[in-house]
């Protein structure tokens, strides 16, 4: 799935490229924005290969993507940014230092809150590029690739402040077809109240208008969609 960060406009300004007033004239400057903007992106990959292997139960990978979000730094940042920044990589850390996948999912759920409040406190503009919403193909494959786009769709919803792309997602999580593992043979043990509770989250989803409420339902969705692909993958 081919998701991208297609740009960031930061009132006014380039939050990491630390300018100001003097900084308008320093040749350099252009340079600056352009490589905060690549760590931006370097950050925003990340963060997808996060959810991705959170949900899959990958902690490991989570951790590891997780990382690289803790490490990168922004050299010319002003101090008005600094919380902002250090929010995010502590977050980033608590994901690292996560000891299961619950606390993993968690720990996103308060990284894409962070993320959302530096957005907003920068006045940022962000345009998400996301493709189509897969159509259903009857197949277990056809019905992961709709919750995963569903899930990306909250998620970029979340660390923008969009309503938009996160009751787009909510919406079509709700209604996805989740039954096909659930029909027959070991997947019908143990998944049923999952996939209630999947309905449920995307629900409350939709009834979500803080930051807060938002971040809270997603790492309680996240917790679900690892503990059912558990139960999947174990028969």
């Amino acid at each position: 799935m081919s998701r991208s960060l297609v740009l960031v406009v930061l009132g006014g300004c380039a939050l990491a490229a630390g300018c100001d007033q003097t900084a308008i004239g320093e040749p350099k400057l252009a340079e600056k924005i352009k490589a905060a903007q690549a760590r931006m992106h370097q950050r925003y990959a990340a963060s997808q290969e996060v959810l991705r292997a959170i949900t899959f139960g990958e902690l490991a990978a989570a951790q590891k993507a997780a990382g690289t979000i803790a490490e990168l730094e922004e050299p010319s940042v002003l101090a008005q940014w600094k919380p902002y920044l250090a929010a995010v990589r502590t977050a980033a850390t608590e994901i690292v230092d996560a000891p299961d996948i619950s606390a993993a999912a968690r720990g996103l759920a308060t990284l894409g809150n962070s993320c959302a409040r530096c957005h907003d406190a920068a006045h940022a503009r962000i345009v998400l590029r996301s493709p189509p919403a897969p159509r259903g193909d009857g197949k277990v494959a056809g019905e992961m690739a709709s919750h995963a786009w569903s899930t990306a769709r909250m998620w970029d919803g979340l660390i923008a402040s969009a309503p938009a792309p996160w009751m787009e997602g909510a919406k079509t999580l709700e209604h996805a077809k989740l039954t096909i593992v659930a029909e027959g043979g070991p997947f019908a043990t143990g998944i049923s109240d999952d996939i209630a509770r999947v309905r449920l989250y995307a629900s409350r989803a939709q009834r979500a208008t803080t930051r807060d409420e938002r971040a809270r339902v997603f790492g309680e969705l996240l917790q679900n969609c690892a503990g059912c692909h558990a139960t999947i993958r174990g028969p």
